[in-house]
């Protein structure tokens, strides 16, 4: 795809501090005199122009993703399908459903769950916007395109905040059992609006045995259930339910930083410890219970008597 032709979008200055922003970590040296800025990410060179014309300045991105990287910035830019239905490694191409989960690591946040349908129009979205597991695109990727996937792709979605999980897990529920139940109930959800029966396919967490034990009180069935590893690079509708879920989670995400003034940071590794306990002595610990997953090691780490106080 390296013979793709550079492509070139007037951006304007307003959104120069958060272009800029983006792709600090992926700066180049500038080498040419005409240019102020240079960057590389995943394959392709921005260059950005020092000229400035009726409040814009020029961007080209050259490389084999340069239409991709563009649409992130102007809608305008037309992005056509240069991966093949069959894609590379879709082992479906014809109507279905596929499920799968965001938040499920964040210590911060809900838990979103998305069960998607993909069929004959929506692959030709799945081709265009080259949809993938949402773990492989950055958030920026995921906020440009989450719009279109909403209103042009059906879904099923289902949000478990973090004081119905405190709740669930009070009850004796795990997080494979959580999760299991949210598929159940989106693939339901969405498949139910089909006269005719879709094959299924989950993103596979746990054994299918475990799976139905897990569910085994709740009266909804799936017969045409098939449990994959990996899903979400083997069926187009798995990777469009990850997307579409990152993008709600990123939606709730955004709330509670307004909610707080302050900017949360996702996962649950040390920084965000760190974060938690500025975080406590600003908002008080029964703040950050409300808005966190209690039964995660970042809690009882931060439930030390000092700061219970």
């Amino acid at each position: 795809m390296s013979n793709i032709a550079p492509v070139s979008i007037k951006l304007p200055v307003t959104r120069l501090p958060a272009f800029l922003a983006f792709y600090e970590a992926a700066a180049l040296p500038v080498t040419q005199a005409s240019a102020f800025f240079m960057a590389r990410h995943e394959g392709t060179t921005i260059v950005v122009y020092k000229k400035e014309r009726q409040g814009h300045v020029s961007v080209v991105f050259h490389g084999g993703r340069a239409l991709e990287e563009a649409g992130l910035w102007d809608k305008g830019v037309s992005i056509p399908a240069t991966v093949p239905a069959e894609g590379p490694g879709w082992k479906i191409v014809g109507a279905h459903i596929g499920s799968d989960e965001v938040g499920t690591g964040d210590f911060f946040g809900p838990i979103t769950v998305v069960a998607a349908y993909v069929g004959p129009k929506e692959m030709k979205l799945v081709d265009r916007y080259h949809i993938g597991d949402s773990k492989t695109k950055t958030d920026v990727q995921i906020r440009a395109v989450g719009p279109t996937l909403v209103k042009r792709i059906p879904y099923s979605l289902l949000i478990v905040h973090p004081a119905k999980y405190n709740e669930l897990v009070a009850q004796g529920y795990n997080m494979n059992r959580i999760k299991a139940w949210l598929h159940q109930q989106a693939l339901y959800n969405l498949s139910a609006k089909f006269r005719h029966r879709v094959p299924l396919f989950i993103d596979q967490f746990c054994t299918p045995k475990a799976f139905e034990r897990y569910v085994a009180t709740q009266k909804l069935r799936l017969p045409n259930l098939t449990f994959e590893t990996k899903g979400e690079s083997r069926y187009p509708a798995v990777a469009a339910a990850s997307m579409i879920a990152r993008y709600a989670f990123l939606l709730q995400i955004d709330k509670l930083n307004g909610l707080y003034r302050t900017s949360l940071p996702l996962g649950a590794g040390a920084k965000v410890d760190v974060f938690a306990q500025d975080f406590i002595e600003k908002h008080g610990f029964e703040a950050l219970k409300a808005i966190t997953k209690n039964n995660f090691a970042n809690m009882k780490r931060l439930s030390a008597p000092a700061l219970l106080k």
